[in-house]
């Protein structure tokens, strides 16, 4: 049924937990304690979700087109917490979250293992970094199928990510804006992939408009970053420290902005093409 909010425990009892969602102009936080899947039936719902459980998947049934879960700017939409070692997030539409770090989706959980697929995040905003998703010293993060839009950070609108190792898959990261660095994404000491990326018409106020990769190794393939704007150096791509090294294969950067670097800006960086 429409509009119905179900949990089901390790065991395979499940219980109606819709009154948890149906906040409004202010958000209560579910506390997702134990091992299990919670399950979003079609319809729009209103919450914030703390996840301390170490087995922990929230599923939208009928995906991100049919299914909404807004933060009504209380908090990040899905926090993880001590206790945490995933979760598996799936089928969703995020939105309205605002939180110091991580407006949709946030941890600094040691270890964490997180998956997303089939995701739209939309109209989160972070006083600090990772408008629609935060994380920090995650053992991976991996996102697939997902969009990122109208979101707001310092650094990182979209994504932000510190010590992660990286799987990062058909995105499409379009109209965010950055106070500092990272429009669409930005790493910090993390390594891994991109591919099937769509990185447009986002802004950075001062480096970085599309992407930005400081300490990190990053494959980037079959992608576009275009239409970026970035108020100083970097409007497609931002590039620092030694130990940064863009590996770019079957990607288009074109029609970027910038004071340096419209396209890309390398600063004591490896970008191979």
């Amino acid at each position: 049924p429409s509009n119905t909010v179900s949990f089901s425990d390790s065991a395979g009892t499940f219980s109606d937990v819709s009154g948890s969602f149906t906040g409004t102009g202010t958000s209560a936080s579910y506390g997702f304690s134990s091992d299990g899947t919670l399950f979003f039936c079609p319809g729009s719902y209103t919450g914030l979700i703390a996840v301390s459980a170490a087995s922990a998947a929230i599923v939208g049934t009928g995906g991100s087109s049919s299914t909404e879960l807004s933060g009504a700017s209380a908090g990040s939409v899905i926090s993880a917490s001590t206790g945490a070692a995933g979760p598996d997030v799936a089928g969703l539409t995020l939105s309205d979250g605002a939180a110091t770090n991580g407006g949709c989706i946030s941890s600094v959980i040691a270890g964490l293992v997180f998956s997303g697929s089939d995701l739209a995040l939309t109209g989160c905003v972070a006083s600090g970094n990772g408008g629609g998703i935060y994380f920090e010293d995650a053992t991976s993060v991996a996102v697939a199928d997902a969009s990122f839009s109208d979101c707001e950070a310092n650094k990182g609108a979209g994504i932000f990510l510190e010590e992660v190792a990286m799987d990062l898959s058909d995105l499409d990261l379009s109209d965010n804006i950055a106070v500092d660095r990272g429009g669409g994404i930005c790493t910090k000491n993390s390594d891994g992939t991109a591919s099937g990326l769509w990185v447009s018409e986002n802004w950075s106020q001062n480096d970085g408009g599309g992407l930005f990769f400081e300490g990190s190794e990053v494959e980037l393939t079959d992608s576009l970053v275009s239409d970026n704007v970035a108020d100083d150096k970097g409007g497609g791509v931002y590039l620092k420290n030694r130990n940064t090294d863009l590996d770019l294969s079957t990607t288009l950067v074109q029609d970027n902005e910038a004071l340096s670097g419209a396209g890309m800006f390398v600063d004591d960086s490896t970008a191979l093409c």
